[in-house]
């Protein structure tokens, strides 16, 4: 994996985008604001980075590390994070439109208000990750892990969920409207005060109060 000194690091952000950066060693660089427009960063290792209010639409992360990093209000619309490493990762009010994070681990991430909209998220873990009012309408999440899960007032409207695993998830005033929870587990979930109307339930049968 290439490492880069902070001179040659700072040279290559002000280039003109998309940057080639694959493999690179970007761990605990300070990224905050920096244009990554179409960057490829496949494989990059991030971990710890500040990639806060960083604007990385359309890049493609796949297979990148960024375990602890922080990512807040980054806009990461159309982005590519299948099998990325995002364990604890800080995400609170990123927005990431259509964004792919299919197979990338989100285990403990904190990601509260953000905007994760027709998001693919199938086979990803987001065990014990904070999603209080998160937006996940229509976002496609079959058999993603969603244990011990915080999606207090998160909105799931038209969300798939085949399959998923929200074992002791908190759904607390949650909006499920028109939601696929089909097979999905329920088992030990806070649906309390949740919208589930209209919803259908892991028997294949629709929620009506």
């Amino acid at each position: 994996m290439a490492e880069l000194t902070p001179a040659q690091l700072y040279d290559l952000v002000n280039r003109s985008a998309p940057l080639w950066l694959v493999g690179c060693d970007l761990s605990d660089a300070f990224l905050k604001g920096a244009n990554l427009t179409g960057a490829d960063l496949r494989e990059a290792n991030l971990t710890g980075a500040n990639l806060s209010l960083a604007i990385l639409e359309d890049a493609d992360l796949s297979g990148a590390n960024l375990t602890g990093a922080n990512l807040s209000g980054a806009r990461l619309d159309r982005a590519t994070l299948n099998d990325a490493e995002l364990a604890q990762a800080i995400m609170s009010e990123a927005s990431c439109v259509q964004t792919k994070f299919r197979r990338a681990n989100l285990r403990q991430a904190r990601m509260p208000r953000i905007n994760l909209r027709e998001c693919n998220l199938d086979d990803a873990d987001l065990s014990e990750a904070s999603l209080f009012e998160a937006n996940l309408r229509e976002a496609q999440m079959v058999r993603t892990n969603l244990t011990g899960s915080n999606l207090t007032e998160a909105t799931l409207i038209r969300t798939v969920l085949k399959e998923a695993n929200l074992e002791n998830a908190n759904l607390s005033g949650a909006h499920l409207k028109g939601a696929n929870l089909f097979d999905a587990n329920l088992n030990g979930a806070n649906t309390i005060n949740a919208h589930l109307r209209g919803a259908m339930n892991p028997r294949g049968d629709l929620y009506e109060d």
